[in-house]
């Protein structure tokens, strides 16, 4: 299978293409695009150069919808979006794929394995982009700054910036800070890692969400493993799996 990204983030891009690797090593990019009019140029010069494209929605000089206007697209698309549930709503009535930002490797696997089982060209001319885009608009995702914790007897404001890390135990999710305080939060870890920004804050393992600002160092483990320190001395180093390694690299080199 050969393959196109259009997504105007070079680490967007650069994540999702090792993401690809890894699921589909004998998968071949054929090129990334960052711009509609690039898109436009590249489909009119060579319209069955790839079979399947990772479309991202807000490029650099405008929507990607547009890209429609000007040329027939006959491949299956996976839409890679950070836009709200309205456009997710718009998305599953005219049956498009799609993959939330941050793109997680498990849903992005199981897409992957939606377009192998059913493989045709993508009926581009049956689906309304324009209701989609009537929902999308102006709605670029805002990630979360703050936390509202409740105390015994008042509440308090938590910047997302005051914490280290947050981890999962019991199904109790907790706030740690750089102080050394914690707080109990009322979401989930799926939740918490769609609310924050992810060049900020890396999801390393199920039970355990980084701030970049944490991060001391981390070494090679055996097995292609990590061990991840902290600069809160208190926690002992978190492993990161083979498949999270390079991602995880990717994201503090960016």
């Amino acid at each position: 299978m050969k393959y196109l990204i259009i997504e105007d983030e070079m680490y967007n891009a650069e994540m999702l293409e090792l993401m690809v690797q890894t699921l589909r090593p004998d998968w071949q990019l054929v090129d990334k695009i960052d711009k509609v009019s690039t898109a436009i140029e590249w489909f009119s010069n060579q319209p069955n150069a790839c079979d399947v494209i990772f479309m991202d929605i807000q490029l650099k000089d405008g929507i990607s919808f547009s890209i429609f206007d000007k040329t027939q697209i006959n491949q299956p698309i996976i839409f890679t979006t950070a836009f709200n549930q309205y456009a997710i709503q718009a998305f599953e009535v005219n049956s498009v794929d799609y993959l939330l930002k941050p793109i997680d490797e498990n849903k992005l696997s199981k897409a992957i394995e939606k377009l192998e089982a059913t493989i045709t060209p993508s009926k581009s001319e049956d689906i309304d982009y324009q209701l989609i885009l009537s929902a999308i608009q102006g709605e670029k995702k805002e990630y979360r700054k703050r936390f509202l914790i409740q105390g015994t007897q008042a509440y308090y404001k938590l910047d997302v910036n005051e914490i280290a890390y947050l981890k999962s135990e019991s199904n109790i999710t907790t706030a740690v800070l750089f102080s050394g305080k914690e707080y109990i939060l009322n979401h989930t870890m799926e939740s918490l890692e769609s609310q924050l920004d992810p060049k900020d804050f890396f999801r390393v393992n199920r039970s355990c969400i980084v701030s970049i600002q944490s991060i001391k160092s981390f070494e090679n483990h055996f097995g292609g493993k990590l061990a991840v320190f902290l600069t809160t001395n208190e926690q002992p180093e978190i492993m990161i799996s083979r498949l999270k390694a390079n991602t995880f690299k990717m994201w503090i080199d960016q």
